[in-house]
């Protein structure tokens, strides 16, 4: 979200130049077919481009989901800890704080999946440190189950992030849609609107609004678009329930 202020400036220059092109330069003569040219580009353009924008959708919803049950799991893990005494609980705590403080730091929500973790490895050492071959009771032995299955899952679904993370869309895919999008652009220019400021500015707008589409694209493509709410947002909030269970 750090270059959306940048974006807008860029998309408001290219609208004005749009502006001027259209309203001060002489039209581009493209045969007696143009309305069929512009009528295609624009069907093809909103054909591809919807199904791409529902494909990046539904995947940035399962990755935030998938990222909302790994946060959740490690608050279980952490609160489930509190139960077998402070030191096991510190020990948790730093761990899980190290790992999101790493994200914090680099700015990259998706920090785990391109570098080694070793997170689960080290709650795992803490459990044998400290419980070690010590006998529990049914409710404590039955929770150490869970905690060792929530690592289990944490495990699963991140691997399943990186693979939904390398599920991009293709060069052949982008080329195909600047390809239409540029066809609609020069394609507008054939409508002569030389000193026709309102016809001017509509066209202006039609050719940004294909640009910012594009450039919305691109953040889904990459999972930047809502990048704070699957990031700091996120580990703020589970940093906030560990202080919250420290003071109960």
């Amino acid at each position: 979200m750090r270059m959306l202020p940048l974006f807008w400036l860029n998309s408001a220059l290219f609208f004005f130049l749009a502006y001027s092109v259209y309203h001060d330069s002489a039209p581009i003569y493209l045969g007696k077919n143009t309305e069929i040219l512009i009528s295609a580009s624009a069907f093809l353009f909103s054909i591809f481009s919807g199904f791409f924008i529902s494909y990046l959708g539904t995947r940035y919803a399962t990755v935030r989901r998938n990222i909302a049950t790994i946060d959740g799991s490690f608050a279980f893990i952490y609160r489930s800890s509190t139960q077998f005494g402070p030191v096991l609980a510190e020990k948790v705590d730093a761990i899980l704080r190290d790992h999101y403080q790493k994200i914090q730091r680099s700015g990259k929500w998706e920090y785990h999946l391109i570098n080694e973790s070793h997170t689960i490895e080290k709650i795992h050492a803490a459990y044998q440190e400290v419980m070690g071959e010590t006998s529990y009771g049914s409710y404590k032995t039955h929770l150490i189950n869970r905690m060792v299955d929530a690592l289990s899952q944490i495990q699963q679904i991140r691997k399943n992030l990186i693979i939904l993370r390398k599920e991009q869309l293709s060069f052949v895919q982008w080329a195909v849609l600047m390809l239409i999008a540029f066809t609609f652009i020069i394609s507008l220019h054939s409508f002569d609107s030389r000193g026709l400021t309102v016809l001017s500015l509509l066209k202006a707008l039609f050719a940004t609004s294909l640009v910012v589409v594009m450039y919305l694209m691109y953040k889904l493509n990459n999972l930047t678009l809502f990048e704070r709410q699957i990031g700091s947002d996120s580990y703020e909030d589970l940093f906030a329930s560990f202080d919250t269970n420290k003071k109960l």
